[in-house]
């Protein structure tokens, strides 16, 4: 400080407009060579340092009454600050032994270590009505690191440092779990004081005002919107003196561990977010689930954006927290959810997103098991039942007790958001591949029944409609459940494929560049992995991904975790075809033989069963009718054909060649009889399923010559 002033009065710096005064420069001067001249090496010094001090201090306090020193604030300032300084040396300097007893003896709590539990709702209420008190508490933190003493006190006197440190370790680590549980009540405060914020509905304008309103009804509003301007003014004071509290407390040292207030702040606004939003997925039954995910998104909404509303003065970014809390949540009850579908019992540590500060509770207490997802899936898919409702292709899902559609749909991604959505994606594909396993175990055993597999093996030779319908009914009650199965998968494939879309949808609208660039990677990272393992050579001219790839990704290692990576911003993206995954892994040689034929026979069944149900209807000729036939639309039986297409995606390609050839033979075998509605129907099934399969649907015409097909139109 002295060296400044006496530069400042030299005239030899940037501000130097006519304030040079050498008289002040050489006194600042001799004061800055007195100052640095003062010692405590030996006991004279000592004794000396009181007077040379009080010396300095007087020198300063007259040199204050100058006409150039006080007619300038900064000046006086900076005179303050030494003098301050300079009394803090001379008090530490002239402590004691007696005295630095007498510190430690006040400021000792070992004895306290077991007795602090019970005042943490003390400290709480303290800081609920007086969000100042923050300062004391870190001064009451400070006296804590005394506890340290006692169990280091013999340690210390052995010299064993090693011990030292790791004792000193271990009771820092208990101060510093003591401190965040006393300071997790500041964002619990919060989180309510943001609760409060969330149901003032005055505060803000409706989105949609009428063309016009009367001048009562406008003054009306203008009162609620005031009163609610004042109450909202009112939160966000005290958040505002929560928030000044921990930001004017130092870093503290608690111990041999460092804390960073700010840091514990965040933490335990994370926790608190992660469980307000557990809390809030709980409630829901989905019982009704347009009202209950109306009810969610409307409570996501209003919680993010009173938290958004004061996040300047928190310090974090709202969005990036409520992001990553809601994905962590709806990860870690994935992780549940799979585990519990798979007969398992999944433990919380055994996930990745579990935090045993703030556990998350699975089930979450409602009568059905197990958390949203799976309330929120049982009801999706109780509503594209085959069996009660149509749609599900190209069109929505229509039933007498309501229908899927687009608004449904969108209100879904408002609650849930997409790593809800990616969630019950995963669940789906996971149900799915349990339909998959069903169908290939139950084909297997009936084809390893002899009596059974006879008649499969009467069917693969059959080449009359007339046969192959005697054939089916001689396994009705095989083929029967068998088709079942097929639809369940079915529904569940289209219900995925749906989800999926409106991943894909809300990622391009969202975020356009970075949907596509992620999309180009995704391809390149399926390119090279499929060159890779054909082992074909490629071109070392072209660049490849590597590339492009930090060094320490090149390894198999790095090249496995990143395509890990990939394929999880994939799945949020929508970029999978569920249709085309393969869910189950079947050998080419492993498929059991006869199981193409099984398949036609549960697809003539099964038409052969709905034209019984159906009212009778003939073919009329072309040349005496006058009214067309009728014919069968594309969203007819479409769970069956997205199950049967989803089947035979996991199996060989032979084995889809062989289904339709034997559906060809039966359709052919129609032209003789007056059996217009099966061929229609299987007609259908068989191209719905051949575009679900990335096909053309005139690939038909490879089994059915096409002068038939055009005897049956489908649409």
């Amino acid at each position: 400080a002295m060296d400044d002033l006496a530069v400042y009065f030299s005239g030899q710096h940037a501000l130097k407009r006519k304030v040079r005064n050498e008289e002040l420069e050489e006194f600042f001067r001799s004061l800055q060579q007195r100052i640095e001249e003062l010692s405590l090496s030996s006991q004279e010094d000592m004794a000396a340092l009181g007077r040379k001090v009080s010396q300095v201090d007087k020198a300063l306090d007259e040199v204050a009454f100058f006409h150039e020193v006080s007619q300038q604030p900064q000046i006086l300032h900076f005179l303050s600050d030494a003098r301050q300084l300079l009394q803090r040396m001379l008090r530490t300097a002239n402590l004691n032994e007696e005295m630095l007893g007498t510190i430690e003896t006040v400021a000792d709590l070992s004895y306290a270590w077991h007795a602090l539990a019970g005042y943490k709702e003390a400290m709480g209420n303290l800081l609920a009505t007086s969000p100042e008190s923050v300062k004391g508490l870190r001064a009451l933190f400070l006296k804590l690191a005394s506890i340290l003493e006692v169990p280091l006190r013999r340690i210390r006197q052995s010299g064993n440092e090693s011990h030292a440190s790791l004792v000193s370790n271990y009771y820092s680590a208990g101060l510093v779990q003591f401190m965040r549980s006393v300071l997790q009540d500041i964002p619990r405060l919060i989180f309510q004081i943001l609760a409060q914020l969330a149901t003032l509905n005055a505060s803000v304008s409706p989105v949609a005002w009428p063309s016009r309103i009367s001048f009562a009804e406008l003054h009306s509003y203008a009162q609620r919107s005031e009163s609610a301007s004042i109450e909202v003014g009112k939160l966000t004071q005290r958040i505002a003196l929560l928030m000044r509290g921990i930001r004017e407390t130092d870093v503290a040292v608690l111990g041999a561990i460092l804390v960073e207030p700010k840091e514990v702040l965040v933490d335990g606004l994370r926790r608190e977010l992660a469980a307000n939003i557990e809390v809030m997925l709980a409630k829901q039954s989905f019982d009704h689930l347009e009202a209950s995910l109306k009810d969610l998104a409307d409570q996501s909404r209003r919680l993010r954006g009173s938290f958004e509303h004061v996040q300047d003065y928190l310090g974090v970014s709202a969005q990036e927290l409520w992001r990553a809390q809601f994905g962590r949540v709806v990860r870690f009850l994935l992780h549940m959810e799979q585990h519990q579908l798979l007969g398992k019992r999944g433990r919380a540590k055994s996930s990745p997103d579990h935090d045993p500060s703030q556990p998350i509770r699975f089930p979450d207490g409602k009568s059905s098991g197990g958390s949203f997802l799976s309330r929120c899936m049982a009801k999706l898919l109780e509503l594209t039942e085959p069996k009660s409702c149509s749609g599900g292709f190209r069109q929505d899902w229509c039933s007498s007790g309501g229908a899927l559609d687009s608004l449904v749909l969108q209100q879904l991604m408002e609650a849930v958001a997409s790593p809800g959505i990616a969630a019950m994606s995963k669940l789906l594909a996971l149900k799915a591949a349990g339909r998959v396993r069903k169908v290939l175990q139950g084909g297997t055993a009936l084809l390893g029944d002899p009596e059974h597999s006879r008649a499969v093996l009467k069917a693969s030779r059959a080449r009359s409609s007339e046969a192959l319908r005697v054939c089916a009914a001689s396994l009705a009650s095989q083929v029967g459940p068998l088709a079942s199965v097929l639809s369940s998968l079915g529904q569940i494939m289209l219900l995925q494929r749906r989800l999926t879309a409106l991943l894909r949808l809300h990622g391009s609208l969202d975020a356009p560049l970075i949907n596509k660039s992620l999309g180009v990677l995704d391809g390149t990272a399926l390119v090279e992995s499929l060159e890779e393992d054909a082992e074909t050579e490629v071109d070392g001219e072209l660049p490849s991904l590597w590339d492009f790839v930090d060094s320490s990704s090149i390894a198999k290692e790095g090249q496995l975790r990143f395509r890990r990576k990939l394929a999880k911003t994939g799945e949020l993206h929508g970029f999978a075809e569920p249709l085309r995954q393969l869910l189950l892994v079947i050998p080419e040689d492993s498929a059991p033989n006869g199981l193409d034929t099984l398949l036609a026979l549960a697809l003539v069944q099964y038409v052969a069963e709905k034209q019984r149900q159906a009212p009778s209807a003939r073919r009329t000729s072309t040349w005496t009718a006058k009214a067309p036939a009728p014919t069968v639309g594309t969203e007819a039986h479409v769970a069956l054909s997205a199950g049967l297409a989803s089947f035979l995606q996991q199996l060989p390609r032979q084995q889809l060649h062989g289904t339709f050839q034997v559906c060809g033979f039966f359709i052919q075998g129609l032209c003789s009889e007056e059996g217009w509605a099966e061929g229609a129907l299987i007609i259908q099934i068989l191209q719905n399923c051949l575009e679900l399969l990335g096909f053309p649907r005139e690939h038909l015409a490879e089994f059915v010559p096409v002068g038939l097909l055009e005897l049956w139109p489908a649409e």
